[in-house]
């Protein structure tokens, strides 16, 4: 968690929900900043994780996965059909 003093970091001084400033807990993955509150979850949740992404970076990242599995289902030829009589 992130209280609003500290301003050395990249990540935003205010809640990207509700813009009120506080203690936030800071995506790792872009510069916005939440309150527990707002996000409707519990300090124990997130305590001991080392690294947080926010739930709009946390979509970001499965569409990327999504697209890029996607695009690796290459196609197969398709066999030449033969006349069985």
């Amino acid at each position: 968690l992130k209280d609003r003093r500290n301003t050395s970091d990249r990540n935003s001084d205010d809640c990207a929900i509700c813009d009120d400033g506080g203690n936030l807990i800071c995506c790792d993955s872009c510069d916005k900043a939440f309150h527990l509150e707002c996000l409707n979850i519990q300090l124990c949740d997130v305590e001991n994780v080392e690294s947080w992404s926010c739930p709009e970076c946390v979509e970001k990242a499965k569409k990327s996965v999504e697209t890029m599995s996607s695009s690796s289902n290459f196609s197969t030829p398709v066999a030449e059909k033969t006349n069985q009589k």
